[in-house]
């Protein structure tokens, strides 16, 4: 057995995720499976799955169901939004490989190239007024590239996802009836492929160019949904 730690609830999981004795077994059974020379694993920034830096290589191992968050959706979502990425020609990383190990648990993994970029939310308190003219530039180039009609995987419906989305339950009851109401109304139109998280850490800064990285939340959106999280988080409000 490759992984010996037990997995019972999303605490548990946030309690090893970024510990490399824990996964130090299964990333060298990966890495042997597809020749790749092993190296010192380093931690990178924790996000919601676990994720670690060898040599030039980040290997992204998504959290297994018995973390009660099940995320084979995500898994299928970034594959394929890296490849679309990848196909328009965006800067972005190239996916290397991805697969499945049955252990003590399923996980699924993404191999792909580390990009030595600087986060964008790391950064953009230092650019100026024309950094910023550039920046919003490419960002809209980038955009305009990624945010077309796509042939997606599943058939998408992005008023059921809102609705069925478990978040809602932390808003008090009478805002989300509101909503709920207004939602209701929306007959979505027009949809093309959207990233859904270009936030400041989803986004990296390298040679006065964007890099978009993360794709597990992308799908077929109207494309004002691209809008929130880079007004919200992004920019930060900065008008």
């Amino acid at each position: 057995m490759l992984f010996l730690y037990e997995i019972k609830g999303w605490d548990s999981w946030c309690s090893i995720f970024q510990d490399i004795e824990a996964f130090r077994g299964l990333i060298e059974f990966i890495f042997h499976k597809h020749n790749l020379e092993m190296m010192e694993i380093k931690n990178l920034k924790a996000g919601s799955n676990a994720s670690f830096l060898i040599g030039n290589k980040v290997i992204k191992i998504f959290a297994p169901k018995e973390t009660e968050f099940d995320t084979e959706l995500d898994y299928k979502q970034e594959i394929f939004g890296v490849k679309y990425a990848n196909s328009l020609g965006i800067k972005s990383y190239h996916l290397d490989y991805f697969g499945e190990v049955l252990d003590k648990y399923l996980f699924r993994y993404m191999i792909y190239d580390y990009i030595d970029g600087d986060m964008v939310c790391d950064v953009i308190d230092s650019f100026n007024h024309l950094d910023k003219v550039c920046f919003v530039n490419k960002l809209n180039t980038l955009l305009n590239d990624l945010n077309k009609p796509v042939d997606f995987f599943y058939h998408y419906d992005p008023v059921l996802k809102s609705l069925t989305n478990v978040r809602w339950n932390n808003i008090p009851n009478r805002l989300r009836e509101e909503a709920f109401l207004e939602l209701k109304k929306v007959k979505p139109k027009n949809l093309v492929y959207c990233h859904n998280d270009i936030t400041g850490d989803k986004t990296l800064w390298k040679n006065d160019e964007i890099y978009l990285i993360d794709f597990a939340d992308g799908n077929i959106a109207p494309v004002i949904c691209e809008y929130t999280t880079i007004l919200f988080d992004l920019f930060n409000f900065d008008q």
